[in-house]
């Protein structure tokens, strides 16, 4: 195969050369080695191999086509997979409104079937653009409108007709709330009801405006292992819509990870009871949660989360109220605070003095950011870290005294991967000896903010390197000298642009 057509279909040579053995692996290695690279260039590559290749690739790109392919294609596909007489009806749907039918494609693989993630929005304004192009829906009149939301309930009737292996389902908030899809017809929320049985993800995002289909979905489904909660129209829902959600909760008897919002906050003594209260849920995830607004008892039923093993907080406030539940720590492996501020002064020291006592030796990530903690409170966490954090594999201390998490690393035996701002250095030689020497040999990954340049300068701290003989990956906010480069290209180092990615080690739990 050379290359792929101006549909975005592949074009196969007959006379390309017989590939080797490992090109011509069964369908289902192939599929599984495919799985494994998240590369999309390397991945649309490999549709260029040969027909088999293409074969085993298409199904993967096509579980989640908005990842790969521009939003206008997928249905321009998608249309020429319908039957005569589905797709006939939707072009008279078309002829009545539009000038023009918008292109069809001739598929060369039943690519509705592929179909995993039913990701509602991306879909929508897909279609939306399939009939209007890049039009201004301002622009739109009834009739145009009327059309987008016809055509769109025969697209997603076909979806659960022909989707027999979605497992994500995404409502997220709308780009145009002026024109969003509609769940009126009875007909095809029942199809749905079906179709997604087997859902394992739900993000539910514009609750209201998807009320029909969150309560449709909560009639059948029992299978999530993931639900993430937000948007709900600022909390103010009426009592028959928190039935609803409470309700789908309840049925969730394999959940493990789930993500609250803070616009979630007012639901929390009629919906936390059915999250918490039960042994399954292992990753926990608050975004924008204001505790003040919690009473002790909306937060008791966190105590029965035994099996809890990563707890993630991001711009939360007052989350010290957290530390009564330290019952439900005794397992946490992962542990992060975050804040957006640049100067956080409010530090929730007794949330971590409960995670890391409670937590202790199971705990293998820690991360704490943006904290400007005075000297007193610095050193009590320090040396909490010290007494309680022996077998951290990955810390990130934020602007925490760099001083004194220096003098604290040789604890940490097994530490792979450290994440520091160097401030609040008074003496520069003694803190870069210190840290020579302190540093741990395990470490794989180091990111420095800054500052370091400042205080050392780039040639000084190309000597700290030679401490580090297993280093794999450097990340510096700062330009690289071309001798960084070349030392870090002779000692096998990866550079890295971009912030690091602390929270991967959320995809080990």
């Amino acid at each position: 195969m050379e290359s792929i057509d101006e549909n975005g279909l592949p074009i196969f040579n007959q006379e390309a050369p017989i590939l080797s053995s490992v090109a011509r692996q069964p369908t289902e290695t192939l599929q599984h080695i495919f799985q494994n690279i998240h590369d999309n260039r390397s991945l649309l590559a490999c549709l260029l191999v040969n027909r088999q290749w293409c074969g085993s690739m298409v199904p993967i790109i096509w579980a989640y086509p908005k990842i790969y392919i521009p939003s206008s294609k997928p249905i321009s596909v998608y249309a020429g997979c319908m039957d005569e007489i589905t797709l006939n009806f939707i072009k008279s749907i078309i002829g009545q409104n539009l000038q023009e039918i918008p292109t069809i494609i001739t598929p060369s693989f039943p690519y509705a079937s592929y179909l995993q993630t039913l990701d509602v929005q991306y879909l929508f304004e897909s279609i939306r653009k399939w009939l209007f192009g890049k039009r201004n829906p301002q622009t739109f009149s009834k009739n145009e409108k009327d059309c987008l939301h016809n055509v769109a309930q025969e697209l997603f009737r076909f979806f659960f007709q022909q989707s027999v292996s979605i497992k994500k389902v995404l409502l997220g908030t709308y780009r145009f709330p002026q024109i969003l899809m509609k769940w009126s017809d009875q007909r095809l929320l029942d199809q749905a009801s079906l179709a997604l049985r087997n859902v394992c993800t739900f993000h539910i995002g514009d609750f209201v405006v998807n009320f029909p289909f969150i309560k449709t979905l909560s009639k059948n489904c029992h299978t999530l292992t993931r639900l993430h909660i937000c948007s709900l129209n600022d909390g103010q829902l009426d009592e028959a819509q928190i039935q609803v959600l409470s309700g789908l909760v309840r049925k969730q008897h394999r959940l493990r990870h789930l993500s609250i919002d803070g616009d979630a906050m007012t639901l929390a003594p009629i919906v936390f009871p059915e999250m918490f209260v039960a042994n399954w849920l292992q990753i926990l995830k608050f975004y924008q949660v204001d505790f003040r607004f919690f009473n002790q008892e909306d937060i008791d039923p966190l105590k029965f989360c035994y099996n809890l093993r990563a707890l993630d907080l991001w711009n939360c406030s007052e989350v010290n109220d957290l530390s009564n539940a330290a019952e439900s720590f005794s397992n946490l492996e992962y542990f992060s605070w975050y804040d957006e501020a640049i100067y956080t002064t409010s530090v929730p020291k007794d949330l971590f003095h409960t995670v890391l006592r409670v937590a202790n030796q199971n705990l293998k990530a820690f991360r704490i950011t943006n904290l400007f903690a005075d000297e007193s409170v610095s050193q009590e966490i320090v040396e909490a870290l010290k007494t309680h954090g022996k077998n951290i594999h990955k810390l990130h201390i934020g602007a925490l005294n760099s001083e004194l998490v220096i003098h604290i690393l040789p604890v940490f035996n097994h530490l792979e991967e450290l994440h520091f701002c160097a401030t609040q250095v008074s003496n520069e030689n003694q803190f870069f000896e210190d840290m020579s020497k302190n540093i741990p040999k395990s470490l794989k990954y180091l990111s420095v903010d800054q500052p370091i340049f400042i205080v050392f300068g780039a040639p000084v701290f190309l000597d700290l390197l030679k401490y580090c003989p297993n280093l794999r990956k450097l990340h510096l906010r700062a330009d690289w000298s071309q001798k960084m480069r070349k030392l870090c290209e002779k000692q096998k180092i990866e550079l890295i642009d971009g912030p690091p990615e602390f929270q991967d080690y959320l995809n080990l739990i």
